[in-house]
């Protein structure tokens, strides 16, 4: 249970910190229109205090600086979930995993590789964590109201209105 809890953890953390990034992008992105009204009033000749330009230079570099650390410190945290979680599956009995919780890690880095083993990891990670029913789950006995509807004729349409064969 310590392992699912230490999964468990990892994963808010990522989440936690790829909002915090998406606020950090917001703040940067007014720090730059604010910069580039800087720059536009600059360049129709207002006459703007060497203070206040080198403020707005300081205040773009503060919130670059930012968005760097919260960046690096979400990739870790989360390549660290990528291999918390692989190596519960492991331990949950998934036998048939391609990719060891270190390769789960590195595929992500070594260059080349990191353009499809991201991906690869990822969709294995999806698969071995979806939850089969069994034959004696409650839940798999009673078909909900949704999947009645959307999966009642062998060509319909799901949830979100894509056409699906049956």
């Amino acid at each position: 249970m310590v392992n699912d809890t230490k999964a468990h953890r990892r994963a808010q953390q990522t989440q936690w910190l790829l909002q915090l990034g998406v606020v950090v992008a917001a703040v940067g992105l007014w720090s730059s229109w604010q910069q580039l009204q800087l720059i536009q009033d600059l360049a129709r000749g207002a006459n703007i205090p060497d203070a206040v330009v080198e403020a707005s230079d300081a205040r773009q570099q503060l919130i670059g600086f930012g968005q760097l650390g919260v960046g690096l410190v979400s990739a870790v945290v989360f390549l660290m979930w990528t291999s918390a979680i692989t190596k519960r599956l492991t331990q949950l009995g998934v036998i048939d995993m391609r990719y060891a919780p270190r390769w789960s890690v590195w595929g992500f880095i070594i260059p080349i590789v990191n353009l499809f083993r991201p991906y690869q990891v990822m969709s294995e990670l999806w698969k071995a964590s979806e939850v089969v029913p069994g034959p004696d789950d409650p839940w798999a006995k009673k078909p909900s109201r949704r999947s009645l509807r959307c999966g009642s004729s062998p060509r319909s349409t799901d949830a979100f209105g894509s056409a699906r064969g049956g």
